[in-house]
């Protein structure tokens, strides 16, 4: 498939319905969505080249590095959005991403899709985009839901604590809310994949010509390997993270 210069012209020509809007009830958002659109083309330009490079390149270092950076921002984002201290929960939270999107993304390049060289750079910066990107917004809220409880909440904590409680048996409430958070999203994606209005990936791959039974069987399989990959990618970054935000009395640090 490809796209003349004629049909990018009239793909953006698009623009000028939610600027008729805009402009015809007086909204006050026409900067933001030029600006927004001029971030867009500056992203995705730029991804597009480096891909362009990676992919003629092919090289293991490069992608291995590419992944790294890709995580260190993932890791960024993660405590930026979950409104937590970056220095504190930086570390924790890159280990969490590196290391579950790391043995996930393999599992699935391997043991799924049963290929010979996973660090391909066809498929393995796709592969672990998507995880990485699956990350990001459900840990960011489970994390939030977690050290909010925890901050809020400490009483109970104390209560459990002084009642017998081991610090794990303590926390496992608080634990196992930020799961609820972390699961939601996966579940509510596959509740309503029977709408057909969810699989965006598999309408992506059976616009690129790939068979439809193969391209589905590529989302159902992705979507459980990231809800592995998010569960996972919590449990190790709180796990790390126990050092930054517990003191030595297994109380919580402000």
């Amino acid at each position: 498939m490809d796209i003349s210069v004629l049909g990018v012209f009239f793909g953006i020509l698009l623009l000028a319905v939610p600027l008729f809007v805009i402009y015809r009830f007086n909204i006050a958002l026409e900067t933001k969505l030029y600006k927004a659109f001029g971030k867009l083309l500056l992203v995705i330009g730029v991804t597009a080249f480096l891909m362009k490079m990676l992919l003629l390149w092919n090289n293991l270092f490069l992608n291995l590095l590419c992944f790294v950076l890709m995580a260190v921002l993932a890791a960024f984002s993660t405590v930026t959005h979950a409104r937590m201290g970056t220095a504190r929960f930086l570390l924790p939270s890159m280990a969490g991403i590196l290391l579950s999107s790391l043995f996930f993304g393999l599992y699935f390049l391997l043991l799924v899709l049963s290929l010979k060289n996973p660090f391909d750079t066809r498929f393995f910066l796709p592969v672990m985009g998507l995880l990485i990107g699956g990350i990001i917004s459900v840990n960011a809220q489970a994390l939030h839901v977690y050290y909010s409880g925890l901050r809020h909440h400490a009483q109970l904590y104390d209560y459990l604590r002084g009642n017998g409680s081991t610090h794990v048996e303590a926390v496992t409430y608080f634990l196992r809310r930020a799961m609820q958070r972390v699961l939601m999203p996966y579940l509510k994606r596959m509740g309503t994949a029977v709408t057909l209005t969810t699989p965006f990936l598999m309408w992506a791959l059976l616009a690129g010509g790939v068979d439809p039974i193969v391209a589905a069987e590529f989302e159902v399989l992705l979507l459980i390997t990231s809800l592995a990959a998010g569960c996972a990618s919590l449990l190790i970054t709180l796990w790390v993270a126990r050092r930054y935000a517990f003191d030595a009395y297994g109380k919580l640090k402000s």
